[in-house]
């Protein structure tokens, strides 16, 4: 079995938009435009899942890549992961076993000869809990701007919890995970 495995985290502060996101279609405002409500903390699980694929689609289709579909198995992996951080109040990869083992465990990779899979975690208070806000911070780290862009995956497990890795009840843990399975 080929394997291809990333996974980087990232915990923001966020400052304004930069001038690159701007031009790319990526700032703020654009991506409020395109997913209404995503610059706020979001309150319902579903609602956050929604409004992070919803963003994380807008900023792929800004730089010319397909979106992503959503994958229940990947997503159970991703709003597991998220909901570790936030208990363990800290963003971590290794927090229930590497990723290649998450994956395994929810049945993703089942029938797979190859696979790539990589994971983007992040934590916010306040509207920097926000999936704008996850979404900007990673387009601002080129790791994580790698994962959220890869050409090369078409799946996506997009993952919250209403509780920030700071320890705070006023934020949002977040969890990306992307793939593609051969």
């Amino acid at each position: 079995m080929a394997l291809t495995l990333v996974a980087l985290c990232v915990a923001w502060a966020l400052a304004s938009a930069s001038h690159a996101h701007a031009a790319s279609g990526t700032s703020a405002a654009a991506l409020t435009r395109a997913c209404p409500g995503a610059d706020r903390l979001p309150t319902r699980t579903s609602t956050a899942r929604r409004r992070l694929r919803c963003v994380v689609n807008a900023a792929r289709r800004a730089h010319g890549r397909r979106a992503l579909r959503d994958r229940p198995r990947l997503r159970r992996a991703a709003n597991a992961q998220a909901r570790r951080c936030a208990s363990a109040k800290r963003l971590g990869h290794r927090l229930g076993g590497d990723l290649r083992t998450r994956v395994r465990r929810v049945g993703y990779l089942r029938g797979a000869s190859s696979f790539r899979v990589a994971e983007a975690l992040g934590t916010g208070t306040g509207r920097r809990g926000s999936a704008v806000a996850a979404v900007q911070a990673w387009l601002r780290s080129p790791p994580h701007r790698a994962i959220v862009l890869d050409r090369s995956v078409r799946d996506g497990g997009f993952g919250f919890t209403g509780r920030s890795a700071l320890g705070s009840r006023d934020g949002a843990t977040w969890a990306l995970i992307v793939g593609r399975r051969g």
